[in-house]
């Protein structure tokens, strides 16, 4: 979204944008360096911090020679969270507020990746979710 309208912002509100998010993504790295439990164990939590860092990493790709990197690193921890969706319909971590967090991200993550970068995130077994669409 934000590398759509890159070029509609003016260089204090680009500025802005960077000198805002670019501390956040040097935290990313550090979790994922130091396998921290917030992207390593998979859970609700992996999709959303994926989601923010690819959103920085797609809004800043021509600018920080880091995105694509990111972009990597968050792909290898989302497949942490393959299987948090049963074959049953069920989410690991319960029906509700769990798993529409993690569904929201993971649906954000594809529409990113697919826009963006012309591919869809494949560390998800996107036919497994008709079954959830039972219990929601």
């Amino acid at each position: 979204m934000l590398d759509t309208l890159w070029h509609d912002l003016t260089p204090a509100q680009r500025m802005t944008i960077r000198d805002t998010m670019s501390p956040r993504i040097d935290d990313f790295i550090t979790l994922y360096d130091e396998v921290h439990w917030a992207l390593y164990n998979g859970n609700n939590w992996t999709p959303v911090l994926a989601e923010a860092a690819i959103f920085w990493a797609i809004t800043l790709w021509h600018e920080d020679p880091r995105a694509e990197g990111i972009v990597a690193r968050a792909l290898r921890v989302l497949w942490l969270h393959d299987g948090f969706f049963q074959p049953d319909g069920t989410y690991r971590e319960g029906l509700l507020e769990y798993s529409r967090v993690s569904l929201d991200s993971l649906f954000i993550i594809n529409h990113l990746l697919q826009r963006s970068l012309g591919q869809p995130l494949e560390s998800i077994q996107w036919a497994e979710l008709d079954a959830y669409a039972d219990w929601t």
